[in-house]
């Protein structure tokens, strides 16, 4: 068996890969018992308006129909479809996504180390972004889905990720005619210290309101761990970055364009 190097190509998106759920990760934030589900629902609309700030401010999975300003209206239309807890919260999350049939969810990521913005991305394998949904078709390949599931007994909103977006190195189907590992650190440093803050944040807004309960699932991608993305064995979050990007890479960049 030939043993492959590690080197750099043009643009390592372009060997991005959707894994089909073949391989994937999930982070559940639970509220289990009935108190801990009181609390949330009684709470929901908050909880919602300061979820939309997260995912603006950090631009992963940001909601398509709503934002702090409008939240009130689309929350209105849901609660009076509600029956005691029927569901609320769900239909909220799913609503939120919701693009003609689809459920699609942009995230802002650099997909070229020469941008001099973020894209807003819909689908990565292949790279797709939300401007261009008129005219392709959409393929289910997000770069992080955010769902949540309502039961009788428990509320779960869970963070999933099966692609290789983020990681420092990409060892994929699309990577092995090329006879080395791809070097996808430039693209991951501009994308994920970002994403394991928004990450990190979460689960603080989530045990803010009540959560009781959180979850690391692993099935199988490469160098996840309970807190994000690890480079090099060390999770690394935006904050320790920042000081060291370009103006047009920071967060505040996001809101400007």
């Amino acid at each position: 068996m030939v043993m492959r190097e590690f080197d750099k190509v043009v643009n390592s998106s372009n060997y991005w890969c959707d894994f089909e759920s073949e391989l994937s990760i999930y982070y559940h934030l639970k509220w289990i018992g009935e108190h801990s589900i009181n609390k949330f629902i009684s709470n929901e609309m908050i909880f919602f308006t300061k979820y939309i700030s997260l995912c603006k401010k950090y631009g992963f999975a940001i909601p398509l129909n709503c934002n702090e300003d409008n939240f009130f209206d689309l929350y209105q239309q849901e609660i009076n479809k509600k029956k005691g807890y029927d569901m609320s919260a769900w239909y909220l999350m799913f609503r939120m996504y919701t693009y003609g049939k689809e459920l699609v969810y942009p995230s802002k990521l650099f997909i070229d180390i020469k941008d001099i913005s973020f894209k807003n991305i819909v689908n990565i394998d292949p790279i797709s972004e939300l401007k261009h949904l008129e005219v392709d078709n959409v393929s289910f390949a997000p770069p992080l889905i955010i769902e949540l599931r309502e039961k009788q007994d428990e509320i779960v909103l869970t963070c999933y990720i099966d692609n290789d977006i983020f990681n420092l190195e990409l060892d994929n189907k699309k990577c092995h005619d090329l006879d080395y590992f791809v070097d996808n650190s430039g693209l991951a440093y501009l994308n994920t210290p970002r994403f394991n803050s928004f990450l990190r944040d979460l689960k603080k807004l989530c045990f803010e309101y009540c959560a009781t309960d959180f979850e690391f699932e692993n099935l199988g991608l490469k160098d996840f761990c309970e807190d994000g993305v690890m480079f090099n064995g060390e999770v690394v979050y935006y904050e320790d970055i920042e000081n060291l990007l370009e103006p047009h890479q920071r967060i505040p960049s996001l809101f400007q364009v």
